[in-house]
């Protein structure tokens, strides 16, 4: 993919030690133990106080650039915003800092249907906490689950008004040949009361 050109992913396995406390700084949050309460607050708190934005790259031209410190001075030094590689990215290093068992995840955005395979150009977060695989982003904007969500198949999960599912999918949706006991993909269903449906995968 484009975002990973002469990317030096090794870099992500070293966390600054500035990141986490000016991290929670930031979001005006105190460090506490892994579990699911305080990774849903990290995620809530995180998608009021740290806008989606890509200013840098519709309206200023400016290159972009997910290596950790770059971050570290966009986001938390300049206060700004970013997209979901910056954003998620950034977060997951907190969480990995914060003792979060935290992997980074593809995700493609399903807006409606597609006659073939979307590229992958989002990503998300799998948490693994309190014996259960949490998935969390903040990264997407309002669409976002607001808290954590466990990684149940087929089973609706509540946050406030809306209703959020995974499903299992296959690597084209609503295609029969592309079965989804073998793509390897989910689809996230979200719900709300406002009519208004949103799907990741």
């Amino acid at each position: 993919m484009s975002w990973s050109k002469k990317m030096n992913w090794s870099i992500y396995y070293n966390i600054p030690n500035e990141l986490q406390p000016i991290y929670l700084d930031r979001l005006e949050l105190k460090k506490k133990e892994p579990s699911k309460k305080y990774l849903d607050e990290l995620t809530r708190t995180h998608q009021i106080k740290i806008p989606f934005e890509n200013l840098d790259a519709t309206d200023f031209l400016r290159p972009i650039s997910i290596e950790p410190q770059n971050l570290i001075n966009k986001i938390l030094k300049n206060k700004r915003g970013g997209y979901c590689f910056e954003l998620n990215g950034l977060f997951f290093l907190l969480l990995l800092s914060l003792g979060f068992d935290a992997w980074m995840c593809p995700c493609r955005q399903l807006r409606h249907p597609e006659p073939y395979p979307v590229p992958a150009t989002h990503c998300g977060i799998l948490v693994y906490c309190e014996n259960k695989t949490l998935f969390c982003d903040v990264g997407y904007g309002g669409p976002a689950p607001q808290e954590s969500l466990e990684f149940k198949i087929g089973e609706q999960q509540y946050i406030d008004k809306e209703i959020f599912c995974f499903y299992r999918s296959g690597i084209v949706p609503n295609d029969t040949r592309s079965r989804p006991q073998d793509s390897g993909w989910y689809t996230l269903v979200r719900k709300t009361d406002k009519k208004y449906d949103i799907e990741m995968h």
